[in-house]
This record gives C-alpha cells, sequence and structure tokens, in this order.
C-alpha cells in the first residue's frame, strides 16, 4: 500500500513539472497544424548575413508552446527575385495560449545572384537544407560568426563562390571557413594567392583609386561594429571597416576602398551596429 501511495506521489509531481513547461514543437509542424500564424519579412534595419527576417508569430490554440526554430532551416522568398535564406542561429519562442511575439531572425542568403529583401518582402516557412549547407550553418552558430566572412561559405557552397574569395578583415574567421569550406566541398584550398589583390586582401594593400569618408558616433556600452559597401540590390560587396568590441564614447569611423575596382554607378555605405543598420549613406559616384 505504501509503495502505491509513492507512485501516486510521484506521478502527481510528475505531472505539476509538466504542467508549468509548455510542449516543445517544430514551427513549421506548428504552422501545419494551425497552432500559430505568422509572417515573416526582410527586416528594416537588418542585413542579408545577420539578423536578416523578422518573424510575427502568435499562438492562436489553447495551449502553450515553446516554438523551436532549428539552425538550418531554409526560409522561402514568395518572389522568386529575392533571395532565400537559411538560419544560423536556432530560436526557441515560448508563446502562451493568444501571445503574440516579434523576433529578429538571424538567416544568411543562400542566393548570391539574388535580390536583397527590404522590410516588404515576404517569406514562408521551408524545409531544412542539404547537409553541406547545414554543417556550414551550424558551424556560425557555434563560432558565432554573423559576418560578411561566413556569407561567403554559404556561397561557396550554394553558388560555387570561390574558396579564395572567403576573406575580409577577420583573418581568423577567414582562415577557418576557408577550411571549413574545403573539406564540405571535398576542395583544396588557393595557395597561388596574388600580391596586391585588393579584393581579397584587406591590410595594407594599396588601392589605385581612393574613395572613402567618415561616421561619428557616440556609444554608452561595448558594441560590435562594421561599415559595409552594399550594391544597389542591397547585397554586400565589400567590408570596410570591422570591430566585434569598440568601447564606450565618442569615434569617428573612416572608410575607404578602391574606386577603380568597385565600379558601379551607386553603392550604399552601412554603419552596422551589433548587426543592426544605424547609418545607410548614398554614395553615387561622379
Amino acid at each position: 500500500m505504501k509503495a502505491k501511495y509513492i507512485l501516486l506521489i510521484a506521478l502527481l509531481l510528475l505531472m505539476s513539472v509538466q504542467a508549468q513547461y509548455p510542449n516543445h514543437i517544430n514551427i513549421k509542424v506548428a504552422a501545419d497544424n494551425q497552432y500559430i500564424k505568422y509572417e515573416i519579412n526582410g527586416k528594416k534595419s537588418g542585413t542579408h548575413y545577420t539578423k536578416a527576417l523578422t518573424l510575427n508569430v502568435q499562438n492562436i490554440s489553447v495551449s502553450d508552446w515553446k516554438i523551436h526554430i532549428p539552425n538550418g532551416m531554409v526560409m522561402r522568398a514568395q518572389d522568386s527575385d529575392y533571395q532565400n535564406f537559411i538560419i544560423t542561429n536556432e530560436e526557441m519562442i515560448t508563446l502562451k495560449a493568444g501571445e503574440i511575439k516579434e523576433i529578429a531572425l538571424f538567416a544568411m542568403c543562400i542566393e548570391k545572384n539574388d535580390i536583397g529583401p527590404g522590410e516588404n518582402e515576404r517569406y514562408y516557412l521551408g524545409e531544412i537544407a542539404n547537409k553541406k549547407l547545414t554543417k556550414v550553418s551550424q558551424f556560425i552558430q557555434d563560432h558565432t560568426m554573423f559576418q560578411p566572412e561566413a556569407q561567403y561559405a554559404l556561397w561557396a557552397v550554394s553558388d560555387n563562390y570561390p574558396i579564395y574569395n572567403i576573406a575580409g578583415f577577420d583573418t581568423s574567421a577567414q582562415r577557418q571557413l576557408q577550411a571549413l569550406v574545403a573539406d564540405v566541398t571535398n576542395q583544396s584550398i588557393p595557395t597561388n594567392k596574388l600580391s596586391n589583390d585588393y579584393m581579397t586582401e584587406y591590410y595594407d594593400v594599396p588601392m589605385q583609386l581612393t574613395i572613402g569618408g567618415e561616421f561619428e558616433y557616440k556609444f554608452r556600452t561595448d558594441k560590435s561594429v562594421t561599415i559595409a559597401m552594399f550594391d544597389t540590390n542591397n547585397i554586400v560587396v565589400r567590408e570596410l571597416f570591422q570591430n566585434p568590441q569598440v568601447k564606450p564614447g565618442y569615434h569617428k569611423f573612416v572608410y575607404e576602398f578602391d574606386g577603380s575596382i568597385y565600379t558601379d554607378e551607386v553603392y550604399f555605405i552601412k554603419l552596422i551596429v551589433n548587426g543592426e543598420v544605424k547609418l545607410n549613406l548614398k554614395l553615387a559616384k561622379v
């Protein structure tokens, strides 16, 4: 009889603990079963390699849920002219019955030649990407590499972007990502480096035609700061400045690029702070 009472108490305790926590469910399963409704758009202050998308999600069921968005899930554009994305940082979103939340999603482009989204571009939940892409996207999450070098690595898998062009200010990330992509795609890392190659060298390389400017900004806390140049399709073409640990205070950020290499009539120079675009300067060449 004592054993029965102990068993009953244990079951009651288990039920009590379970009642405190919501059910875990994949976001696509939740949407397909109409437990939630959602809308995904391009993020106004994001870039295609940081916080790229905005998710608005509502729990329309009578139960509480913990919604899982897995690393490697593809977000597909409704308009095929725009980029598809892969989630590069998984999310767990707790939603009470009837609750609405807005979440910025870390995602990167997997269609290099398509247009980067604005805030009015709509997306829908897709499948989990292939093993090669998910190996890279998981590496990006594990090493917190939400930066152009990581975007180039994904393009090297999705769009045959040259391994040699996985380059940027972060030379440690560059080396790690080149090695990863070489392994994933069964290629060799190129060793025939060109001298004075401005496209892939980010330090001490002379410019033929220097074009530049500066941003002034004041911070109250430590920030990660990047200045990057984008084309008219909203695609990054070059990092111009990067510092992951800018200290509080007033700062003047200087940027330069070689106008003989980047020859489009219009570019956009963006100041990106902690993954959010804070200033966007249109640069029209005359």
